[in-house]
């Protein structure tokens, strides 16, 4: 009688030590998942104009699109048709003049796709490249 007992309670035990152990690998895959996945992260081609953003803290040059009222790196404000003549280094710097001079603490980026998105970015949050601007910019 004894040995059945014995060998009944280490059918539970593996059972449970079973669902115990593909409880951690579903947890570890959800964790994967989400670290691959990052919540939404896009390349900077998604962009589009009026697009708020921030960079996405595990991927280089991923970005989080984001509603402009809430805290955000940049905003795409214009789009434009590749130049004939070629692509100056100022060219961003040139469309975003205006913009620039009634705005402190921006700087320009442009964000070659089909088109060349011209936007700003916060200064004064350049090391983070998360944060620094809430609401749309004045232009």
């Amino acid at each position: 009688m004894r040995n059945r007992t014995t060998v009944a309670t280490l059918g539970l035990g593996a059972l449970r030590g079973l669902g115990l152990g593909a409880l951690v690998v579903l947890g570890a895959l959800v964790v994967v998942g989400l670290y691959i996945y990052d919540g939404g992260s896009r390349d900077h081609t998604h962009l589009q104009v009026g697009d708020c953003w921030d960079y996405s803290t595990r991927f280089d040059e991923s970005v989080h699109v984001k509603p402009c009222s809430e805290p955000h790196y940049g905003e795409v404000i214009l789009s434009e048709e590749w130049p004939s003549t070629g692509l100056s280094a100022d060219f961003c710097e040139q469309r975003l003049n205006v913009i620039l001079s009634k705005n402190s603490g921006l700087n320009p980026y442009g964000v070659p796709t089909k088109t060349i998105l011209c936007a700003v970015t916060s200064a004064d949050h350049a090391d983070t490249r998360i944060g620094g601007l809430t609401g749309r910019v004045t232009q």
